[in-house]
């Protein structure tokens, strides 16, 4: 059996055929990253302090060609790890500003998204590490554990 990759950061050609023929299993399998769970508690607080929906802005691969099966993929990822969260994807992470919304919060690992979503209205937050942006939101929302 061919290894798939540990997440779809810097993948080369062969892995992403590899993706292509186990999807179900690469994005089902994905771990959560350390810290994660801690942040999304964070965000469900959030969202249900406010009566607020939180989603995923999700960008589908573009090397994958068969689009519906890596988004039925991800959904499943997305409900059994938060399903308090819905998902929304979009053609390319680039059409994530399509999304903005004065006030509507971005988190993300691309800071040129970040930057367009702060251009635009938002308040994007960059991704390093989950631990950093859970103080960060649990400070501009005033919740204290």
């Amino acid at each position: 059996a061919k290894s798939l990759p540990p997440n779809c950061r810097g993948i080369t050609d062969d892995e992403w055929r590899c993706i292509e023929e186990e999807d179900r299993r690469f994005y089902f399998d994905l771990e959560i990253v350390d810290g994660a769970e801690l942040m999304m508690n964070t965000i469900r607080t959030i969202l249900f302090q406010r009566n607020l929906i939180g989603c995923f802005l999700s960008a589908i691969p573009a090397k994958i060609r068969d689009k519906d099966r890596v988004c039925y993929a991800k959904s499943k990822w997305v409900n059994k790890r938060f399903p308090f969260m819905r998902t929304i994807y979009v053609p390319t992470s680039k059409d994530k500003i399509k999304f903005c919304e004065d006030g509507s919060i971005l988190i993300d690992d691309k800071p040129d998204l970040v930057e367009a979503w702060n251009m635009n209205g938002g308040i994007g937050i960059l991704l390093q590490n989950c631990y950093d942006v859970n103080e960060k939101l649990k400070k501009m929302f005033d919740i204290y554990s």
